[in-house]
């Protein structure tokens, strides 16, 4: 009975939007992700420097072991990526190279903050004087002498109670702009006193990449109808809910074409896309 009621649920949400004027395709068919103002992490393909940055204020600093343990959340958050990947390409050729900063002694800043960035803040520039640089063009520049890749990020965790988010690229303009070197952050706590796991790791990264948020909440640009629209048809995607066990999670096929593991473009999945305040600040912010 559950099933079929599944199955209803499916039927009723694709007659919905093939009877209305969502299902008109934006993008071209064979286009790789919806987003052509990408910046360092351009696809999920290929070679992709890691660039992890461990910070802390005065107040409590990492711990050997915590630093170990969130690095291995994120490699086995990189090693699941590679196996959801194969499921849309069997000889998808993603390759992580992470390189760390702060392992051994914290990066410091004055005050980290617990969620957003106040002011609209840019990530990379505001983490980068931490570590000695004062161009974000100057240390992608040298990252890409030092070992070319196909595909640049920053990933900063950070000693503290807050909400992951990204700070991928949305708008050509920026793309010669301090914006173009992508970042995220993490914190080792949630709130409601949730750990960082893995989920919440690969989340945050695949935004950086294209991924949309396709749960509902007043960050996420996304109704309760596509909420519920997107677990009748997608599951247990990781961009609907990343808290659960990763092992539970997938790359839903929406996900995986906007981050270009597939140019399988359907015009329906238009109906998922956030709806962006054009009035919002240039720079986005992602949960």
């Amino acid at each position: 009975m559950s099933r079929l009621k599944s199955n209803s649920s499916i039927l009723i949400f694709f007659m919905a939007i093939l009877l209305s004027n969502k299902v008109l395709a934006q993008y071209p068919p064979n286009a790789t992700r919806y987003n052509d103002a990408y910046g360092s992490a351009k696809s999920l393909t290929g070679k992709i420097k890691v660039i992890d940055i461990f910070i802390s204020d005065d107040k409590k600093g990492w711990s050997d072991e915590d630093k170990k343990l969130a690095l291995a959340k994120q490699e086995y958050g990189h090693r699941w990526v590679q196996e959801q990947a194969r499921k849309y390409n069997p000889e998808s050729n993603i390759e992580f190279n992470v390189s760390v900063i702060g392992e051994e002694h914290d990066i410091k800043v004055k005050e980290v903050f617990a969620s957003r960035t106040p002011g609209g803040i840019n990530l990379i520039s505001w983490i980068l004087p931490a570590i000695g640089y004062k161009s974000s063009k100057y240390f992608y520049d040298s990252l890409m002498i030092a070992d070319s890749s196909d595909n640049v990020f920053v990933m900063i965790f950070a000693k503290k109670t807050g909400r992951a988010f990204s700070q991928p690229l949305w708008y050509k303009a920026d793309r010669s702009a301090e914006r173009f070197l992508e970042a995220t952050i993490v914190y080792t706590e949630g709130y409601g006193d949730e750990i960082l796991n893995i989920g919440t790791i690969v989340h945050e990264m695949l935004h950086l990449f294209g991924a949309w948020d396709i749960y509902s909440d007043k960050t996420s640009g996304q109704t309760y109808q596509v909420q519920k629209s997107a677990i009748d048809v997608f599951g247990n995607s990781v961009m609907i809910n990343s808290h659960k066990v990763i092992t539970e999670l997938n790359i839903d096929k929406l996900t995986a074409w906007t981050v270009g593991l597939t140019n399988n473009y359907m015009g329906w999945f238009d109906f998922f896309r956030p709806r962006v305040d054009p009035n919002a600040p240039r720079i986005g912010e992602m949960h």
